[in-house]
């Protein structure tokens, strides 16, 4: 079996996003630290509520009190220093997890993988994930973020506030921050559960400065100075930090001379610090203040000059505001004061340099291969060609690892056009598509189209490629809308193009997730929410385009042949869903596409439950668990969705101990939003249950999960809970409430095109042995419905669990009546005289599908072979004048 492609995917390259490493650690301590354990206390109830707000403007010292405290007392904690580019939600979330996962390796990875979805992102399922992980934790753990001011994000904030209000009680979060949270915090206060530390408690006191001033300049201050240094300052350590430094540089009167506010504090002092230093100091420090973090070689390429080996621990030790990131001393950052200073008076003396410093900074960021900050400092040196050009490298990147916000910033920052930068502009509109401004994608799609027409310089195949990516692009827009007649009408259109460019189009080429989290996967927006007539439909028309261009090796192919290979499973084309599922699987390992490959590897385990072959079944999925834990994506969702349907699949072989171990696994939460890639987890939940004799319990799932999908539109799941919540109501000996959710259920299955749903329920099958009798008594004339029998009777007599005559009054059709619609054309080209091999080339199969369709037809029809099966075809009258019934249920009537 080959494996899947460690290089495609980013769960299979690398399952976090990429992290500064420096912005984990917890900072250094400065060269002259004073103990300020009159806060450990305060600091210590940390260990004991849910939050701890840390709040005060800059200069109060809050990292330096932190971290210190953090050493001193060995308190197990992770940091993250939080920047303005953590107001993307996988950002975020992905320092967050990196975070954990250093404290407790695997921390968090299965949340990780559902903010990687690519449609579909509950808040309440990765914090429920997140917190799962967090709960087994036997050791408490504080959480500290640095920072947390940079924050405004709306998704950030308010998924930070779900996840605060589920922490596990070991799980300690410490936030700093220059002003209060923007969100509310008094249900904390009142239970106990907020730790507050502000501005009064880290002013320094007057011993305190003291202590810090004879560290810093070796003597030992008079009351006098003590008194007047404590009112100027107001116990504002950066002030007091600033007026040492002045004073070791030998000018004792300076705290004379200055008076007001701490911003006003700043300035003087940092200018007379600055002043101090030698002319080729001042000019280091202002070229490099343009630096969000530095090391000696980047300082070098900066500033173009030959710098000592040793400059930036020489300042460090000075006292000038310089921080280490890390324990080798590699990385630095001024503190942001004194680097707001220093930026300033940049731009007073040398503005002209600003830009010019941007530049050499990118370059050598560039080189280095840091392209994210290679273009933040593109943008800074307002050098919109360079920005461009670097987000044309790294555009796909951050496009796979659904860093939408990150990349929408970027890319709504150009100026873009058609004939300038094409891609790129594909590119913004594919983020704006992921990201749910629908709208915004409409108009700008209107535009692109009047662009196009527009253009002159272009050759046809350019014109061509354009052309049908926006068709793609607005194919995927309806779909996630459920315009079922607009995506037909593009889809359509594609099949029509007699000549595809060569130039692939972008989504073909990026070979991106397109599976939101639903398995089936035509449960979701590619089978139109499990529409199943028309995901029968549209994919039909899709195939015929994939074949008649010869797709079948790109990343889309994987999905759509798994969407095919679900419909005709649905309809019990079982040979035909068991070449599609494997040729699906074939290509999903080839090209990385996780989730085209595990929905596949479902899919053939459900057809090969359906063929009888639960062996089969079991060992598809044990083959593609073991593929995904080879890979390290053992937390992840996928995951997880096989190891559900491994459970359903041993529950129906009678293996007790899969329910069992289940069983010990957290519940979902009732009152919680039920997104779409949480159901297949929900309705293995309720099976569990049921299977357990835990009935009550599967009954509220199944009513939750039941309201849930009919509020949203999710046929498939409206149809299985209805089905899960008849068993359950029969179990109960609520026979009329069973009876009425089973008519609901067929309602819904024959309209929209269901029939494997039914037949892989046993309890249903017997269910609707007991409805037809009821249809048939008349007792009770609500089942008097639009309900045809025939759709039941094929139901039944597919399982083969029931004779026909059971079913109503109709008489018992021909034995040819079961054939599918495939079967019938294959018995018609039988009649014609084709061997298997001219048959499989007519049909498009390969010629084991053809023998496994005849296989199927001798058994329906009593024939020991062609001949006999031929005869009676011809006695019954049929040959001839079949009439294929295309109804996605695909049964002959």
């Amino acid at each position: 079996m080959n494996r899947i492609a460690r290089k495609r995917v980013p769960e299979s390259a690398n399952l976090h996003p990429p992290v500064l490493l420096t912005k984990l650690n917890i900072p250094h301590q400065p060269a002259h630290l004073i103990s300020r354990d009159r806060l450990d206390d305060a600091l210590a109830m940390a260990l004991h509520c849910k939050l701890t707000l840390v709040t005060a403007p800059p200069g109060f010292g809050k990292s330096t009190l932190v971290s210190d405290w953090v050493r001193r007392n060995h308190i197990e904690a992770g940091w993250i220093s939080l920047e303005a580019g953590e107001n993307d939600v996988l950002r975020f979330w992905g320092y967050v997890i990196a975070a954990f996962d250093r404290l407790r390796l695997g921390t968090g990875r299965k949340a990780l993988s559902l903010l990687q979805s690519p449609v579909a992102f509950s808040v309440e399922q990765m914090v429920a994930w997140l917190v799962n992980d967090l709960a087994v934790m036997d050791e408490n753990i504080v959480m500290i973020m640095d920072d947390f001011h940079v924050i405004e994000s709306q998704a950030v904030l308010s998924s930070f506030y779900a996840f605060l209000q589920r922490i596990p009680e070991r799980i300690h979060m410490c936030v700093m921050s220059r002003k209060e949270l923007p969100f509310p915090v008094a249900a904390l206060r009142a239970k106990g559960e907020l730790n507050q530390i502000g501005i009064d408690e880290l002013k320094f006191t007057e011993f305190e400065i003291s202590s810090f001033w004879t560290g810093q300049t070796g003597e030992s201050a008079d009351k006098a100075s003590l008194s007047l240094l404590a009112a100027r300052t107001e116990g504002w350590a950066a002030g007091i930090q600033l007026a040492a430094l002045v004073r070791k540089k030998g000018q004792p009167e300076t705290l004379r001379h200055f008076t007001g506010r701490h911003h006003y504090v700043a300035d003087y002092l940092m200018e007379e610090v600055f002043q101090c230093q030698p002319e080729s100091h001042r000019l280091f420090l202002m070229q490099t203040a343009v630096l969000e973090r530095l090391n000696l070689a980047l300082c070098r390429a900066v500033t173009g000059s030959d710098l000592e080996e040793d400059l930036l621990q020489q300042m460090e030790r000075g006292g000038l505001f310089l921080i280490p990131l890390d324990g080798e001393r590699y990385w630095y950052r001024y503190h942001h004061l004194f680097g707001e200073f220093l930026r300033s008076r940049l731009i007073l003396q040398y503005p002209a340099d600003v830009a010019r410093l941007h530049s050499l900074a990118c370059s050598w960021f560039e080189g280095q291969g840091y392209l994210e900050e290679a273009i933040n400092h593109a943008f800074a040196a307002g050098d919109l060609t360079k920005a461009a050009d670097l987000l044309e490298k790294i555009a796909l990147e951050l496009l796979r690892r659904w860093e939408l916000t990150t990349l929408n910033r970027w890319l709504q920052q150009l100026t873009l056009t058609l004939q300038d930068r094409p891609n790129l502009l594909f590119f913004l509109t594919w983020t704006e598509l992921f990201l749910g401004h629908y709208d915004k994608v409409k108009n700008r799609l209107a535009y692109m189209r009047a662009a196009l027409t527009a253009l002159t310089a272009v050759d046809k195949a350019t014109f061509d490629r354009m052309e049908q990516e926006m068709i793609i692009i607005e194919n995927f827009l309806v779909m996630l809308q459920g315009d079922f007649d607009r995506a037909m009408a593009l889809i359509q259109i594609l099949l029509e193009v007699e000549d595809l460019p060569d130039g692939e189009g972008l989504l073909v080429s990026i070979g991106i997730e397109l599976n939101e989290g639903t398995i089936p996967f035509v449960r979701g927006y590619y089978g139109f929410r499990g529409r199943m007539k028309l995901a029968a439909q549209y994919h039909q028309v899709y195939h015929a385009f994939i074949e008649k261009n010869g797709l079948h090796r790109f990343a889309f192919s994987s999905y759509q042949r798994t969407a095919m290979s679900e419909v005709y499973y649905e309809r019990n084309e079982l040979a035909e869903a068991m070449a599609f599922a494997e040729q699906a699987m074939e290509v999903a390992q080839q090209l990385g596409i996780t989730g085209a490959y595990v929905s596949s590897a479902i899919s053939k385990a459900r057809i090969a439950h359906g063929m009888e072959e639960p062996t089969v079944a079991i060992q598809t999925l044990r083959d593609a668990m073991k593929q995904l834990d080879e890979l390290g994506q053992t937390e992840t969702q996928w995951f997880e969705f096989l190891r559900a349907y491994l459970v359903r699949s041993q529950m129906a072989v009678g293996e007790t101990e899969a329910v069992d171990l289940w069983l010990k696994r957290p519940q979902p939460n009732l009152d919680a939003e039920i997104t779409i890639n949480q159901d297949f987890e929900w309705l293995t939940w309720i099976r569990v249950l049921t299977a357990s004799g835990r009935l009550q319990e599967a009954l509220a799932l199944s009513t939750r999960l039941l309201d849930s999908a009919k509020q949203n539109g999710r046929i498939m799941t409206e149809l299985e809970a209805g089905l899960c919540l008849a068993i359950l109501y029969d179990k109960l000996d609520r026979t009329y409430d069973c009876m009425l959710a089973l008519q609901a259920a067929l309602e819904l299955g024959n309209r929209e095109g269901y029939f494997r749903t039914f037949v892989d329920l046993p309890e249903v099958l017997k269910l609707l042995g007991k409805y037809a009798e009821l249809r048939k008594s008349g007792y009770m004339p609500e089942l008097l419905s639009s309900v045809p029998l025939p759709y039941v009777r094929d139901i039944i007599s597919v399982a083969g669990d029931f004779p026909k005559k059971e079913v109503g009054n109709e008489a018992a059709s021909a034995p040819i009546g079961t054939l599918t619609a495939r079967e019938a054309e294959v018995l018609k080209l039988i009649a014609e005289g084709l061997s298997n091999k001219e048959i499989a080339v007519r049909l498009v199969l390969t010629e084991g599908t053809v023998k496994l369709h005849i296989h199927r037809i001798y058994g329906k029809l009593q024939a020991k072979g062609r001949v006999q099966a031929i005869q009676i075809a011809r006695q019954s009258g049929l040959i001839g004048h079949l009439r294929i019934d295309t109804t996605p249920n695909g049964v002959i009537q």
